[in-house]
């Protein structure tokens, strides 16, 4: 994955990396991503996520995850 970032990173200007939210993902492993990240030369890095609406919110509450 690091070599694949880098290459990548190099051939633009502005390094940057956006994760795209995913509630699923473990906490550990967004660290492990955002250290790759580093690693491979990004300068800044954003993490995208949809707002949860009322009723969403609700039912996570209501099934607990």
């Amino acid at each position: 994955m690091l070599p694949s970032l880098r290459e990548a990173l190099g051939k633009v200007d502005q390094k940057i990396v956006v994760f795209q939210g995913d509630r699923k993902v473990l906490l550990g492993d967004m660290v492990r991503i955002l250290n790759i990240s580093k690693a491979a030369g990004a300068t800044q890095i954003a993490i995208a996520a949809k707002r949860a609406t009322g009723a969403q919110m609700e039912h996570q509450g209501a099934s607990g995850s």
